[in-house]
């Protein structure tokens, strides 16, 4: 259980989180997105000012914290930064077993969506983390794009792979009359099994396959910034 759980008004831990998400909103690309961080921000900074926050913030941090609320206020307006955020009341897809899949991802935070990072919102059970906008040369193929859709992609179904294994209930036709060893060693075999095991490859996989993008995007940038000199 965190701090925040055993007192949900502790006033520093109220203040770190309210400026972690601004710092959080501005490094995201979508103007949605970051208003919807900003919110959750002022209103998280807003309480670890008030005279209900516990009494336990400092009086450098309250100082701190009532600055960055106020730069919020500047960025959004005032009115603006009020305004009701709908986090709820979105579809999450067309059968039970849909709903009950997404509800698991939303509620492990596993969809490619930083809104999710707030909570599990059905606003978020959709994977719409992209790429912003980029320029490339003339007539260099889409390397970037695909390799970030390859990745995407990879992560979605390892994810539905973790999944199935997890809530297996009955073993699977496959595994019937298949013969195999007692080792006396207690191993677990079976589909479900081999799922938790490729989800598990196909996650750790994207580790190299993220820094080999990362390396790409990088020397496009520094390219691009070469040719401005």
């Amino acid at each position: 259980m965190t701090l925040q759980e055993l007192d949900p008004s502790f006033g520093m831990t109220l203040g770190n989180r309210g400026y972690g998400l601004m710092q959080y909103a501005r490094s995201l690309y979508d103007t949605g997105h970051k208003r919807v961080f900003f919110h959750f921000a002022h209103k998280d900074l807003n309480a670890a000012v008030s005279s209900k926050a516990s009494n336990h913030t400092h009086s450098d941090a309250r100082a701190f914290f009532t600055e960055r609320k106020a730069e919020i206020e500047t960025l959004l307006g005032a009115r603006n930064v009020e305004r009701t955020v709908a986090m709820e009341g979105y579809a999450l897809g067309d059968s039970k077993d849909e709903r009950h899949y997404r509800r698991w991802v939303l509620e492990r935070g596993l969809f490619l969506n930083p809104l999710n990072d707030l909570g599990p919102y059905n606003i978020a059970a959709r994977d719409v983390l992209s790429l912003p906008t980029f320029s490339t040369a003339i007539d260099a193929p889409p390397s970037l794009i695909g390799l970030f859709d390859h990745m995407k992609q990879e992560f979605v179904s390892a994810r539905w792979f973790l999944y199935e294994g997890l809530n297996a209930t009955v073993m699977h036709f496959s595994d019937r009359q298949v013969a195999l060893y007692n080792t006396l060693d207690y191993p677990s075999y079976g589909l479900a099994v081999e799922k938790l095991k490729a989800a598990y490859r196909v996650a750790y996989s994207l580790l190299d396959k993220i820094a080999f993008f990362l390396n790409d995007y990088a020397k496009d940038e520094y390219q691009r910034a070469s040719d401005l000199f």
